[in-house]
């Protein structure tokens, strides 16, 4: 089991990076524009209606954390790929 797994290295650092930066902004700027910048969850869940507004910011921060995850795999991998192919021809 030498094989190293970046794709799941990217994903759980750009994980944790998001949710450490997402509570500081939090913290700071009591969910203003930079989380919603930031937050790439905040463009599904705007339009939905009949929810209150703890809920959204829930359903915000689990979407953005999905698509932060699903985007840390695709560079983590990518990496791996392009670190595979220079170790094999060098």
């Amino acid at each position: 089991m030498s094989q190293k797994r970046y794709w799941l290295r990217g994903m759980v650092i750009t994980i944790v990076l998001y949710i450490v930066i997402y509570f500081v902004l939090r913290l700071v700027d009591d969910f203003g524009l930079a989380i919603s910048v930031l937050s790439p969850g905040t463009w599904f869940i705007v339009g939905i209606d009949g929810v209150n507004a703890s809920t959204k910011h829930l359903m915000q921060f689990i979407a953005s954390t999905l698509i932060w995850a699903v985007v840390g795999a695709l560079l983590g991998g990518l990496y791996g790929k392009i670190k595979n192919r220079n170790s094999f021809s060098g």
